[in-house]
């Protein structure tokens, strides 16, 4: 068995040919290594691209964020702008809505809801329980 150094192991290490005889093994090295730098430059700048998309990505949502924030209220619009120094009036805005704006403003829908449905199952009862409500027809053995 032929005894391999380490560097043949990488993934972007040069693929050098067992048998170098006949050939100018410096030019076969320095291509070897050469497209092994390619390769390992496209690697790379991909990697580039996919994580500067996904800050560009992220930016936005966070902008679409800030400028909802700022749409809540006229004051909200006054205190935060679209710059990073606006971030701890976002922080506390998004503290005051999470522990006393949203629970307060879920709560209201839900118990008119539930109200609501009450209302509507007293309402079907007393129809069911009308005097005057007719009384479904008789079935075919109950006519004579």
């Amino acid at each position: 068995m032929r005894g391999r150094s380490a560097a043949t192991t990488a993934p972007c290490a040069p693929k050098l040919e067992d048998d170098l005889s006949g050939r100018d093994v410096d030019d076969k090295t320095d291509a070897a290594v050469h497209a092994s730098y390619l390769d390992a430059a496209r690697v790379l700048e991909e990697q580039i691209r996919v994580r500067d998309e996904a800050r560009a990505t992220h930016e936005r949502r966070l902008l679409v964020t800030i400028q909802a924030y700022r749409n809540i209220s006229d004051r909200t619009h006054r205190e935060i702008d679209d710059t990073i120094e606006s971030l701890p009036a976002l922080e506390h805005i998004h503290q005051q809505l999470v522990t006393g704006g949203l629970p307060r403003a879920r709560a209201g829908p839900l118990a008119a809801s539930a109200g609501r449905s009450a209302a509507a199952g007293a309402v079907t009862t007393s129809i069911r329980n009308h005097p005057g409500r007719p009384t479904a027809s008789p079935g075919p053995d109950e006519r004579m």
